[in-house]
């Protein structure tokens, strides 16, 4: 009796921010790691949003139709300063576009 290979679980990693910025170096380790894990398959994307709040957006809502593809998404969120995910406001209104428009599911910690 044959048994079909498990499908593997598809992990994205989207990496927000500058490339020297510490939580989208530790989201590439993740990354990297998750590659040498034959039951997993990754995408990885990085973006910096520092542009105009539309031009920001319009990136967003595409990584999200693409990074829609994997099981879960792994982003990290720094709201200090200015922030991974845009300066001020910009913020919450881009994690709210990526996450509206990404159908993949999301795991948030506990703030209890």
């Amino acid at each position: 009796m044959s048994h079909a290979a498990p499908e593997k679980l598809t992990l994205a990693y989207l990496q927000v921010g500058p490339d020297t910025h510490g939580i989208c170096r530790y989201g590439r380790y993740l990354a990297a790691e998750g590659r040498t894990r034959p039951e997993l398959a990754i995408l990885e994307r990085s973006v910096s949003l520092r542009g105009p709040g539309f031009d920001d957006r319009r990136r967003l809502r595409e990584m999200a139709r693409e990074l829609s593809r994997a099981d879960l998404v792994h982003a990290q969120v720094s709201v200090w300063g200015d922030g991974s995910w845009g300066p001020g406001w910009r913020a919450p209104a881009n994690l709210r576009t990526f996450r509206r428009h990404c159908s993949a599911h999301w795991s948030s910690p506990s703030t209890t």
